[in-house]
């Protein structure tokens, strides 16, 4: 990750499967190498590190050199990561083979999988679906209970509803990420309040100036988003307790299990100021100042030091929570409409079919079951 365009490369990460971390095999794990692993891990993206130029290396350097980082990697954050060593010359090229087929193969695999599995189930709600209809359509009015009728129609309006929540959620993500940015004089308020507090506690000399302020500044760009992903962490709850009713009404057993909602909230991207390297020594005249003066001192210097890097940290981080949100939301929107669709279906199907139709009617309609009846569920996902 190049420091120039780090906020741009930082805005996909919501958008990774898997992150690679490319090292020199003749050399160390830098400083630059941990922090990558150390975003894609605060950004909850598995993340596998790559040796290059493993040629140049004997076979049993190469073992020495992978346990050596993936031990480096195990110190500094408590992960066993996988290493691979890699080569792009011809004699070693089955270093670059094995590694595709570990790590890059199975996610293909895997992604074509669940496609296949999604498919599959919305294929079957779809032939639940047609065949609940042409079965309801051979019923007549008095047929249907009212009170089933109302029990269809309450599921018809809150299936609505929760779209509307959906919509409103995407409205307030953005206006959470725009306030976010927009609160730069607050945070550094907030920081300078937490400096002055810090210099009236015992030992205060012994903590570094700029840890505080970063600890500051980071705890209260957590505490403005927090709220938001508990919002839509009740959201999620809410949707599958929707789905769930609207399955037990239309008395179907096709219903999302209890954590398919949740499961597709990931951690929020982690809000990086970077490296702060500044030391604000406390007033003599601290006493003598008041709290009020030495907050506004404080405030001051700190504009001068951080204004501009606190500025583009949180522009940057706005980016990447319009990013993570529009994805989760997008996903969980995909993941509701693929049950909602096939219930509206079902719902509009009992609801409009209260006519009274002919005997030539009927007789279409029993032998659209026959032929859905007789075509093997396989039959229709291979077509």
């Amino acid at each position: 990750m190049a420091t120039r365009g780090a906020a741009e490369t930082l805005a996909y990460l919501p958008r990774c499967d898997l992150g690679v971390v490319l090292i020199d095999a003749g050399s160390t794990l830098t400083p630059d190498d941990l922090q990558t692993i150390q975003i894609l891990y605060d950004a909850a993206i598995p993340a596998t590190v790559l040796l290059s130029k493993a040629d140049l290396l004997t076979v049993e350097d190469r073992s020495r050199v992978i346990e050596y980082v993936k031990d480096h990697i195990r110190k500094e954050f408590n992960l066993d990561l996988t290493v691979h060593a890699v080569s792009v010359v011809q004699e070693s090229r089955e270093l670059l083979t094995r590694w595709f087929e570990d790590d890059i193969a199975p996610l293909y695999n895997q992604r074509q999988e669940l496609k296949v599995r999604s498919i599959r189930r919305k294929l079957g709600g779809l032939r639940q679906s047609v065949e609940i209809t042409l079965r309801g359509r051979l019923r007549r009015k008095d047929q249907v209970p009212l009170q089933k009728i109302e029990q269809l129609r309450v599921v018809e309006g809150e299936l609505r509803q929760a779209n509307g929540r959906l919509e409103e959620m995407k409205k307030t993500a953005r206006r959470v990420a725009d306030e976010l940015e927009r609160s730069f004089r607050k945070t550094l308020l907030i920081a300078g309040a937490s400096l002055v507090e810090s210099w009236s506690l015992s030992g205060a000399d012994d903590k570094p100036s700029s840890e505080v302020v970063g600890a500051a500044v980071a705890r209260t760009v957590q505490e403005q988003t927090e709220a938001l992903r508990q919002r839509m962490d009740v959201l999620a709850h809410k949707l599958h307790e929707t789905l769930q009713s609207a399955a037990k009404v239309l008395e179907i057993a096709d219903v999302p299990a209890a954590e398919e909602f949740v499961s597709l909230l990931r951690e929020m991207p982690a809000f990086d100021l970077g490296q702060l390297e500044f030391r604000l020594r406390r007033p003599a005249l601290l006493t003598l100042l008041g709290r009020g003066l030495s907050e506004s001192f404080v405030n001051k210097r700190l504009n001068g030091l951080i204004g501009a890097k606190l500025a583009r940290s949180l522009s940057a981080y706005r980016a990447l929570l319009y990013d993570w949100s529009a994805r989760t939301l997008g996903q969980i929107q995909r993941r509701f409409d693929a049950y909602a669709n096939s219930y509206r279906a079902l719902v509009e199907g009992s609801l409009g079919n209260q006519e009274l139709r002919t005997g030539h009617d009927d007789d279409i309609i029993c032998r659209d079951l026959e032929a859905l009846e007789s075509t093997p569920a396989e039959k229709t996902m291979a077509s």
